[in-house]
């Protein structure tokens, strides 16, 4: 049972019940709700209706369970089943403040501990949060360095738990190059010799996702190459046909193109056709990366078709052996 869940306006949760029967009981479940018009609750889901904070008590037999509800618009309940919000707004500079930064942290933390931390779900639940509940786009950043190389942190990448969208954050972050600056704020990028808003690059959005799920792979990159990167983490094998009817390859699973030197994403979806994968792209990728003409430079979800994918991306990482635990994995959302 659930002692605490958080709520997008209009969102929707179950409310999950298991009990052990020792002989007979009355299996009749009751609802009191604090405040009325903050949730409702019909055939056992509740429906986040306004800003705010309620209690919500169940009855079942003798037993009174009570669960605390927050419905928030820090998250959004608009997800595509299909793939990418292309038409969510860019993140602005400024957006948030340390309260609602530290809120959006709790959300995040309760989604990663119901899906399992320290499982392939976890993973999968954190890279998903960014993608799906976070009402922004996180830019492409060109990074200025990463913590293993010159240890610059917060500049394309953010090795640290939790989003980066307050000052309040610098006091994570070891060293700058032309920082700090948080997500969505203006950054000189030395390899785009330009100025763009701060995000995350494609390696900088993995580690980040596994970072938060509770592992510690290191600040490290994308390609194969002789230096430790993220497709030492798991099992690298080609993407077959064959490979793909043997179910083998799951979501949380890592995938590799060679484009520029060395590409990375997660698959954070699998159904019948497709595979999703969440990844950060950039606006001179291929099109047959982005799929898209207009190039949109973001961490976003891309769907490939099963027939497609071993010519997008020829190398999966299976991570059966980093994660060891499945936890509560969903191949969709």
């Amino acid at each position: 049972y659930d002692d605490l869940i958080y709520l997008a306006v209009n969102g929707k949760s179950d409310i999950k019940l298991s009990y052990d029967k020792i002989g007979y009981i009355n299996e009749e479940v009751k609802y009191e709700i604090l405040d009325n018009d903050i949730i409702s609750v019909s055939d056992g889901v509740i429906t986040g209706n306004k800003v705010g904070s309620t209690t919500l008590f169940t009855y079942i037999e003798n037993n009174k369970l009570e669960t605390k509800i927050t419905v928030t618009d820090l998250i959004t309940s608009n997800i595509k089943k299909d793939g990418y919000d292309f038409s969510k707004p860019e993140l602005e500079c400024g957006e948030y403040t340390k309260e609602e930064n530290d809120l959006l942290d709790k959300i995040l933390v309760e989604r990663i501990n119901d899906a399992g931390y320290q499982t392939r779900a976890g993973a999968v639940e954190a890279a998903r949060f960014l993608l799906l509940e976070f009402p922004y786009k996180i830019s492409y950043f060109y990074e200025n360095g990463r913590l293993t190389g010159n240890k610059v942190d917060g500049e394309g990448r953010y090795y640290h738990t939790g989003l980066y969208l307050d000052e309040s954050r610098y006091d994570n972050i070891s060293k700058s190059a032309k920082g700090p600056k948080t997500w969505g704020c203006s950054l000189y990028s030395n390899p785009a010799k330009r100025k763009i808003d701060n995000g995350l690059d494609c390696s900088g959005y993995v580690t980040w996702a596994l970072l938060n799920a509770g592992y510690d792979p290191g600040d490290i990159g994308a390609g194969i190459t002789a230096r430790f990167d993220l497709t030492n983490l798991g099992e690298v094998k080609n993407i077959t046909t064959s490979l793909i009817k043997s179910n083998k390859i799951k979501v949380g699973d890592l995938v590799h193109s060679n484009h520029t030197g060395g590409h990375i994403g997660i698959i954070i979806g699998i159904d019948e056709n497709n595979f999703y994968v969440g990844q950060a792209l950039w606006n001179d990728a291929s099109h047959k990366l982005t799929k898209r003409k207009d190039n949109v430079m973001a961490v976003q979800i891309t769907k490939y078709s099963f027939s497609e994918m071993g010519s997008i991306f020829p190398h999966v990482v299976l991570m059966d052996k980093y994660y060891k635990e499945d936890g509560n994995l969903t191949n969709m959302w």
